[in-house]
């Protein structure tokens, strides 16, 4: 499967270390990202995750931009359990940094190598509808700080060639003692919807920051192609 997608997004206030919106902030970034998987036998899957940026902001007149790849990561997947509708997976990938988003709370282009480790599990319901929760561990080197991610979807197809989900990205870092000993986190929400065209289905969505600590208060756009092969 690859899906390739094009995001476009902004923010006008940084989330306090209270979790309250401040002032001040102007960001923007455009992205383009391809996620690649590809079955290597009936058990291992090859995955590959890449992502191009240009990115501007300015907090209170501190300005920081930045144009190339992001953090990509490439790694194996492997089932460890099946039964039913249920199916879990275990996922290790190597954190390779790029020009842009390293880690979070961070200057843009700021990050050293690391190691993901991730717990995926599903779950098909009645013929039309899954849900999906994945829990990612990130050890980054050079005492970076680590990273907590927990994703949510559930997606339901409406009829053969149109479908919804509702997805809720979370992210949470350890205390960045190397700089400034502040934790982060963001929680977003997304709505997505897709049609089936020809070999295809593409999907369009809109996302938003619910809550966070030390960040910023993202919102934006998602286009992307979905194709299995």
């Amino acid at each position: 499967m690859i899906i390739s997608g094009l995001l476009l997004s902004g923010a006008d206030y940084l989330i306090d270390a209270d979790g309250d919106r401040q002032a001040g902030l102007y960001f923007s970034k455009y992205e383009s990202s391809i996620h690649a998987e590809y079955g290597l036998t009936s058990r291992w899957t090859v995955v590959l995750q890449l992502a191009v940026q240009q990115i501007s902001q300015d907090n209170n007149g501190a300005a920081d931009t930045a144009s190339g790849l992001s953090a990509s990561r490439i790694g194996l997947q492997a089932r460890v359990w099946q039964h039913d509708r249920w199916v879990v997976s275990v996922q290790g990938s190597a954190v390779i940094p790029g020009g842009g988003e390293n880690v979070a709370d961070r200057p843009l282009g700021d990050g050293a190598n690391g190691v993901e480790i991730r717990a995926l599990a599903g779950r098909s319901i009645s013929n039309a509808g899954f849900a999906d929760i994945q829990y990612g561990y990130t050890l980054r080197s050079d005492d970076y700080p680590s990273e907590q991610r927990l994703d949510l979807t559930a997606g339901w197809r409406l009829a053969d060639r149109y479908s919804v989900m509702l997805q809720s990205f979370n992210t949470i870092s350890g205390a960045d003692r190397q700089r400034n000993n502040r934790s982060f986190s963001q929680h977003k929400l997304q709505l997505s919807a897709g049609i089936r065209i020809r070999n295809g289905e593409l999907v369009v969505g809109a996302f938003t920051t619910i809550h966070g600590r030390n960040s910023i208060d993202e919102s934006g756009w998602t286009v992307s192609w979905w194709r299995r092969f």
